[in-house]
């Protein structure tokens, strides 16, 4: 027999304040778990009102169900995250710090050919924990999982085709409108996601390219800085010495900076440098540094702005062409992009990775054969270099396809 009105309300009263310490523990548990993640989220939590708790009982008795099946959401917490790559990386969380006993993903049940409401619903069972519940209620807390635009969608939608009391004569071509609506918002994180993993990648390349210049700039030092300046009298390095020091100090603070990833604080070491007028070629290498900085901190037009100064006062610095390129590339603008690596090569051909760069910027617009002649010379020249075999195989299947279709 399952409970009335009247017991319903007792128990829901009389145990409201449990719920709400159940909730508060599981979502602070998730928090601290996702906060070492570093990602970026929103919480919510409810305990489900009783008259919503009421409507949802009589909904399943009409439909005959209540005997087989219960409600999961009586504790309900919502985590919100920009990505789809974040939903998984929470989904992961949840499945090690609890015993999960459901995953259902809603568009899972839908045709490739369907749009509609998408997230990802875990019910975590509550264990051993003595609290009661009401009798179709199961002994758990469910946990939905969206992106933003998915939540922005779910709520827009249950304000109009669930909440609203106006009955439309033409509902089907509302949903149908609805549904395209939800497709954009479908396509667009699919899209968000893309230039995220896009802009992993680059990152990742920002940090590699770092490390190498990193290298040559720790070279930097009183005893070698006068060679840049063809400094030869004793008197005037002397002289100089007091400002090389200094150089040479907010250098080293600024590469410290830098390899801990305190990009700000790594900007105003090499700032502090500049100003003390050091050599043109340390000038150079100072700016590329901080374009470098800037870079990592996605202020592309900062960032640019240090490698054209760098180029100017270096103008062999074949490097800081590549980190231009880099930069433009992550703005979208391709063509200036391969035109500075091409500059590049010019200087030094002897860069693999700047063809498998270049390939890469060739293959994104598609334009394979480039991709190919570039890709090809890259792994000549270092035949070990994995990255670059993997884009000859992926240029070559391309081409092939696009044989095939003439």
């Amino acid at each position: 027999m399952f409970d009335n009105e009247e017991e319903l309300q007792k128990i829901y009263q009389k145990n409201f304040p449990f719920w709400e310490d159940i909730l508060n523990d599981v979502s602070r548990a998730i928090s601290n778990k996702i906060q070492a993640k570093e990602l970026k989220y929103t919480l919510k939590k409810r305990v489900k009102s009783l008259e919503s708790l009421n409507e949802k009982k009589q909904r399943l008795v009409n439909k005959g169900l209540i005997q087989n099946q219960k409600i999961k959401d009586l504790l309900g917490l919502r985590i919100i995250v920009p990505f789809l790559e974040d939903v998984e990386q929470v989904v992961d969380i949840i499945k090690e710090s609890f015993d999960v006993a459901d995953i259902e993903r809603k568009s899972e049940a839908l045709s490739y050919r369907e749009f509609a409401y998408d997230s990802v619903h875990l019910e975590i069972s509550l264990g051993d924990l003595c609290v009661e519940m009401p009798e179709f209620c199961c002994h758990s807390c469910e946990i939905q999982i969206r992106t933003i635009l998915q939540e922005a969608w779910a709520e827009i939608e249950h304000e109009l085709l669930y909440k609203s009391n106006i009955e439309f004569p033409d509902n089907r071509a509302i949903r149908k409108k609805m549904a395209a609506l939800n497709a954009n918002l479908v396509l667009s994180d699919m899209i968000f996601q893309e230039i995220r993993d896009k802009q992993k990648e680059l990152v990742a390349w920002g940090h590699e390219r770092f490390k190498e210049l990193q290298k040559k700039a720790k070279e930097v030092s009183v005893n070698s800085l006068h060679k840049y300046r063809g400094v030869n009298h004793e008197n005037d390095l002397e002289e100089k010495g007091e400002s090389l020091k200094n150089i040479e100090i907010n250098l080293l603070k600024a590469l410290d900076a830098h390899n801990n990833e305190n990009y700000r604080g790594a900007i105003d070491y090499y700032s502090e440098a500049l100003s003390a007028d050091p050599p043109l070629k340390v000038r150079a290498i100072i700016y590329n540094h901080r374009g470098l900085a800037y870079f990592m901190l996605n202020k592309e037009r900062q960032a640019l702005k240090d490698f054209e100064d760098s180029f100017k006062c270096d103008p062999g610095y074949y490097q800081v062409l590549n980190n231009r390129a880099l930069t433009l590339r992550r703005m979208g603008l391709t063509n200036e992009a391969l035109y500075n690596f091409e500059k590049s090569l010019e200087l030094e051909k002897r860069q693999p990775e700047v063809y498998f760069l270049r390939a890469q910027t060739y293959y994104e617009i598609r334009n394979y054969q480039s991709a190919l002649n570039d890709v090809t010379i890259a792994v000549q020249m270092s035949p070990d270099y994995s990255e670059a075999q993997k884009l000859l195989e992926q240029t070559v299947k391309k081409l092939t396809g696009q044989n095939q279709e003439k």
